[in-house]
Order: C-alpha cells, then sequence, then structure tokens
C-alpha cells in the first residue's frame, strides 16, 4: 500500500553543555576519594551512534544517586544510552574507576547485551541490578554464573540501594534478591515510598545528557508522579511503580521546574515522564495555580503523556490556560483502531473518546502526538492498515504527530501471561533481535530519520501477531514514513 508522504527529513542533534562533558569520567563523581557507587544506564544499541536521537533523562537512577549522596557517598553515572556509547566502552570506563558497588538497569528488549556488558563489570564488592527486567525476572538472572556477587534490587531503588551501601546484612534488607551458595533468596518486598516530596529533587550534576541543548532549547526532564491504576495488558509501568499512583504535591514540583528555569542552564523545556500526567480536575487546577503563583506561565514550554479520558474532563477554561502555560504537545496512548481489540487489552478508552480528545485539543490549539502498536496477538494485515488509516484521518481532525512501535510483551504483564498459557515460551517471548527499518535505496535523510525512530528498536524473531516479522516491518515503516517529521517533537518544518 503507497502511502503519501513528506520528501524530507531531518533530525538537529542535541548539544551537551560544555561544563557537562565528563566521560569517561562518571558524571558527579569526586576525585581522590574511592568510589562507592557506579550506575550505568545501559546503551540500548551495540555500535556507537551520532547525537541524531532524542535522548530520555535516567530520572530513576538520578533519584538513587542523590539520595545516596546525601547519605556522605561518593556516587557517579556513566549514561551509556544517552551518550551513543557502545557496551565497550561503557565497561571499560566502569572498570577503570574500580568502585565499590557498580549499578546496571535491566529491560528486556536488550536483556541479553545488557548481561554480556554485566560478564565484563569488576567491582569491589557487588554488582545492582535493577529495573523493569530485574524486578520481575530476578531467578532467571540470578541462575546465570558470575564472576562477581549480585544482588538484584525489586521496585524502587532508593531506600534500598542506600541500605546496601551502609553495609546493612543483606538478609535484613528488604526489596532484594541474591545468591547464598546454590540457592536463590527473595527476601520480602519492600513498600512504595508513599510521601514522594519526602525525596529530594533530582542531582542534575550526575547527568551529562539533562539539561541539554536541542535546536533552541534547553531540555530537562521531570516526574511529578509514580504508579499507575489503569489495567492496560501491554504495560509494563505498574512492575517498577505499582498500581496505586502517589503524588508529589504540586508545589514540591514547581519548585523543582522553578529551580530547572532559573539555574545557570536556564531550561526553558520540561519533559514531563509520568505515566498519566495530570490525572483529574483539581490536579490540572492545582499545576496552573503554581504556575500563576510562581510567575512560570508561559516560560517554558512542555509535554506530557495524557489519557483522552482524562483530557475530556477537562473544562475549556483549563485546556485555555494549558495552552497559555506553554504546553508544546500533549502524547496520548492509542494503540489501536479495532475496538474489540481495545477492549481485549483493558485500555478503558473508545476510539469516539480518543476522536473528541483530538478535537477538543485542537480547538485550543494544543497538538497531539499519538502513539499506535502494531503487532498485537492475532492481529492481521489488515488490521494493521485500519489503525494507519486511523491515525491519518485523526491527523486530519487536528492530531499533529504520530509514532508507531511494535508489540513487546514484557514480562509480568497480562498479555506475557496470556500468551504462556497459549503454549508460547519464556525464552520466545524474550528472543530479541536489533531491526532496521531503512533501505539501501532510501535518501540519506529518509535513512536518518528512520534510525531516529528505531533507536530503540528490537523486535521479536517470531511474530506473535498474524503477519510475519518482515511483513510486519515493512508496515511499520510505511506507518512511521507516513507522519514524516511530525512525528518527532519540536522540528517540524525545519529541514534544509
Amino acid at each position: 500500500m503507497l502511502i503519501e508522504r513528506e520528501p524530507r527529513y531531518c533530525l538537529p542533534s542535541f548539544e551537551v553543555f560544555e561544563d557537562k562533558k565528563f566521560f569517561p569520567w562518571p558524571a558527579g563523581l569526586n576525585e581522590g576519594s574511592p568510589c562507592d557507587l557506579l550506575l550505568i544506564n545501559a546503551p540500548f544499541r551495540p555500535e556507537e551512534r551520532d547525537r541524531d536521537y532524542i535522548p530520555n533523562s535516567p530520572l530513576g537512577l538520578g533519584y538513587i544517586l542523590t539520595v545516596a549522596s546525601a547519605a556522605g557517598k561518593n556516587c557517579g553515572l556513566i549514561d551509556g544510552e544517552g551518550l551513543g556509547l557502545t557496551p565497550e566502552k561503557v565497561a571499560q570506563a566502569a572498570n577503570d574507576i574500580q568502585p565499590e558497588y557498580v549499578g546496571i538497569n535491566l529491560f528486556s528488549p536488550i536483556v541479553k547485551t545488557t548481561l554480556e556488558l554485566v560478564a565484563e563489570l569488576r567491582p569491589r564488592s557487588s554488582i545492582i541490578l535493577g529495573g523493569p527486567h530485574a524486578s520481575i525476572c530476578s531467578e532467571e538472572v540470578l541462575a546465570r554464573e558470575s564472576a562477581v556477587p549480585i544482588v538484584v534490587v525489586r521496585g524502587e531503588g532508593e531506600v534500598t540501594v542506600k541500605e546496601i551501601l551502609e553495609g546493612r546484612p543483606v538478609d535484613k534488607i528488604e526489596g532484594i534478591s541474591y545468591r547464598k551458595g546454590e540457592k536463590i533468596i527473595h527476601n520480602p518486598g519492600r513498600e512504595f515510598i508513599k510521601d514522594l516530596d519526602s525525596l529530594p529533587f533530582v542531582n542534575r550534576d550526575f547527568f551529562e545528557v539533562d539539561p541539554y541543548k536541542r535546536d533552541g532549547y534547553v531540555v530537562s526532564s521531570v516526574s511529578t508522579s509514580r504508579g499507575c491504576f489503569y489495567q492496560c495488558t501491554f504495560c509494563a509501568g505498574p512492575v517498577l511503580s505499582g498500581r496505586m499512583v502517589r503524588f508529589r504535591s504540586m508545589s514540591n514540583v514547581i519548585r523543582e521546574i522553578k529551580e530547572l528555569v532559573e539555574s545557570q542552564y536556564a531550561v526553558n523545556y520540561i519533559r514531563f515522564t509520568d505515566d498519566c500526567f495530570l490525572l483529574g480536575k483539581n490536579r490540572a487546577k492545582e499545576f496552573l495555580n503554581e504556575l500563576e503563583k510562581e510567575d512560570l506561565m508561559g516560560r517554558f514550554r512542555w509535554d506530557a503523556l495524557i489519557r483522552a479520558d482524562t483530557i475530556l474532563g477537562f473544562s475549556d477554561e483549563i485546556l485555555k490556560n494549558l495552552k497559555k502555560s506553554g504546553v508544546e504537545f500533549l502524547s496520548m496512548g492509542i494503540e489501536t483502531s479495532d475496538p474489540k481489540r481495545l477492549e481485549a487489552i483493558q485500555k478503558g478508552i473508545t476510539l469516539e473518546e480518543t476522536e473528541r480528545a483530538v478535537e477538543r485539543c485542537a480547538n485550543y490549539d494544543i497538538p497531539v502526538k499519538g502513539f499506535f502498536i502494531l503487532g498485537f496477538p492475532g492481529e492481521t494485515e489488515e488490521d494493521m492498515w485500519w489503525t494507519v488509516n486511523f491515525a491519518l484521518n485523526l491527523r486530519k481532525q487536528g492530531m499533529a504527530m504520530a509514532t508507531f512501535n511494535e508489540l513487546r510483551p514484557y514480562p509480568g504483564t497480562a498479555i506475557w501471561f496470556e500468551l504462556l498459557e497459549e503454549g508460547w515460551k519464556p525464552q520466545e517471548l524474550a528472543n530479541y533481535q536489533y531491526v532496521s527499518l531503512s533501505l539501501p535505496e532510501d535518501e540519506k535523510s529518509v535513512n536518518q530519520y528512520l534510525r531516529e525512530r528505531g533507536k530503540h528498536f528490537t523486535g521479536l524473531r517470531r511474530s506473535i501477531s498474524a503477519v510475519p516479522p518482515q511483513k510486519l516491518r515493512e508496515i511499520l515503516r510505511e506507518a512511521i514514513l507516513a507522519f514524516g517529521p511530525s512525528g518527532i517533537p519540536f522540528y517540524e518544518g525545519r529541514c534544509s
């Protein structure tokens, strides 16, 4: 199927501030004293990359480092993903530091390459593994042979890692798993942090790539809540953060934003990283009121992930003031055009609600970015094209941007367990490969754009849909190209 597409694509590279260029020295680590904790943001690809992609701040690691540093520990971060480093460069830099503990996050699509990196690490004491894959698959992770003792942190890591660094006996630390001889021990789980205001603001000295410069903006990331009480069967978010939503007070959030805006870096763009931003009418009102109170209305641009039903719950006055506040765009998880599949994945939103939400945002000149998924179990080629065409129709109704991704059945999700019941083996659902959407005959700018869209792109070797993997990715490629550079925030129409 041929799709009309925009002819050229561009991707401005991001820039790191000169005073934040540390690598191979870890960001935030003090010289002259031994390193107590070195954390690594695992690189998502095995090869080094140019900076023609959009980096995501590893806020979770930043919180752990900030809490540990406040307890008197000398800590640092190597942002392998943000800096586009190879696993080999990351391992060499980490081993040169000789930290007491080294920690790294595990994500299912890249667990194989990350564990290969882990095998090269040689801290003085132990390796700490965390993140969604380690939290769910701790038994599998610890079953591997390791030359260095490994501790798995399940769930949130701030308090747990602090107790590890303080030398608390391992059998007394909640929320960890470890090996004792030939036996794997799983300590009782740790309760989620209820009062998020009790956490300090993330110390940005631990980040080389936050804040960063890109296309006239100085960009930073902020989280205002943790957890999600919705039941989407494909989402792994609640695995790490729980089903109960915990909010920072809005005054606490706005104080952090004000610090960033008034910092030496003069941040003028905030990316909110919440699973569901501004849940409920009161939260939006508090956000706007605090911006007014602190004289921040319109002083920075921002974007966030938000649900269609949340938008429908906003009054006209709230939408008008969100536009006034500086919103650049709102992202919505639309997923599919099939009403029955929306019910099956327990999205809790209808197509009609999505259309109304897009139209309401368009009425107030608020761009919407739609997220779509291809490759659901049993999905046919025709089903996928219906979803692509639904996205194109939403563009006519006011949706400005769209991204398309291949379904990944993450461990611990409902869809993972459904596939296991259907006869799939865990190793089949973890058998990922790196996928390139570029083709040799594409012009250079198109291939550059597809590399950006595929920077995290790994796919299962065997399709769980009714469409073979190669054909699924052909459709995915066409869908991505249908939206051109408008699928990338900030940059529409700025090609030279």
